[in-house]
């Protein structure tokens, strides 16, 4: 189940925003709660996968170990966007 991103996803919600995709967080029921990034279709999923997002089925999110490796991973796709 996902929960809107509290304080901690300011930045990757406007970073996200900007790819056109949401933050969100996972409220696992055991065990810390991840982000996750909802809304990413085909090469920025593939993307975002190939930079160690893994996709769950059940929430249809990809998730990320923490915010500050979210927010590196979505400034890098942002950044070669621009060249």
């Amino acid at each position: 189940m996902l929960s809107p991103a509290g304080r901690s996803g300011l930045r990757a919600q406007e970073l996200a925003i900007r790819l056109g995709c949401e933050v969100r967080e996972t409220l696992p029921k055991v065990g810390w709660s991840q982000p996750a990034l909802v809304g990413a279709k085909e090469e920025l999923a593939t993307q975002l996968k190939s930079a160690g997002g893994r996709w769950n089925s059940s929430d249809e999110a990809i998730l990320f170990p923490t915010w500050s490796t979210l927010e590196e991973v979505l400034e890098e796709i942002l950044e070669n966007r621009r060249i």
